[in-house]
């Protein structure tokens, strides 16, 4: 009789429960899981049927679905990637296990998983995406810092990338936060380019050999340099300057190469 009795309980908790993941009431589903336990432990074997078996175990993993959506929404919040990580993958093996089961409550629990994990999926790539901007932000100063500006070049191009990806989910301070970074990178491997550039040009304009039949002026050597070859390098080299104080790099950069 007492053996019934338990059965009869645990059947009506069963039902408690799945009504209660129908209307949401997930909270409360959790909170009937330990009884509903301690029940089955009470009756007989011959009691604990394959149905029984196959309805105890859809609640476990309806429950653990929706205690797993919870602790996402926790680490979401706290920008815990490593946690969060585990749990959308958790989430993702249970909706994947019950989505073809048949009871009446599996649908209402997906539904209430859809809503969440859109939301993971999104706070993952976002906080994933942030950590990979500044950690090759850093790395490019590092080789600038080093000299190499064909690594920091190719580093930078790849930051532009990462940026551009990450555009749709930045609200307008993040967005301003990290065009800085950017520009502020883009100038510095300007000018490190400029001084390269500047470091490969000849130091003097070699002259034509001297005639021997030509007497040696006392003037001084500049003077092979014609006056109007002088003011076209001179006004070349204003110009240039104007583009730097002007904080225009790149087109300092171009207009230096064409020199």
């Amino acid at each position: 009789m007492f053996k019934s009795n338990n059965l009869e309980s645990l059947q009506s908790l069963l039902k408690e429960a799945y009504s209660c993941i129908k209307d949401k009431n997930f909270d409360k589903a959790v909170a009937l899981y330990n009884e509903i336990h301690e029940n089955y432990s009470n009756i007989s074997e011959e009691q604990k049927t394959e149905k029984l078996k196959k309805d105890l175990s859809i609640l476990y993993k309806e429950l653990a679905l929706y205690l797993s959506v919870n602790e996402a929404y926790v680490l979401a919040q706290k920008g815990n990637l490593i946690g969060l990580k585990q749990q959308i993958i958790e989430i993702h093996d249970l909706v994947y296990e019950l989505k073809d089961e048949p009871s009446e409550s599996v649908p209402h629990l997906l539904d209430y998983t859809r809503k969440h994990y859109q939301f993971f999926l999104d706070v993952y790539t976002y906080n994933l995406g942030i950590k990979d901007f500044n950690y090759k932000y850093d790395e490019i100063n590092y080789h600038l810092d080093e000299n190499e500006l064909g690594e920091a070049t190719k580093k930078f191009s790849e930051l532009v990338f990462v940026y551009k990806k990450l555009l749709d989910n930045l609200d307008h301070e993040k967005k301003f936060e990290l065009y800085s970074k950017l520009k502020e990178l883009y100038k510095n491997v300007s000018i490190k380019k400029t001084f390269e550039l500047s470091n490969k040009r000849p130091k003097s304009i070699p002259s034509a050999p001297i005639r021997q039949n030509i007497s040696i002026s006392n003037k001084n050597p500049q003077s092979i340099i014609s006056k109007k070859n002088k003011e076209v390098l001179s006004q070349d080299f204003r110009k240039l300057h104007e583009i730097i104080k002007k904080g225009d790099y790149s087109e300092a950069v171009s207009f230096y190469e064409d020199l």
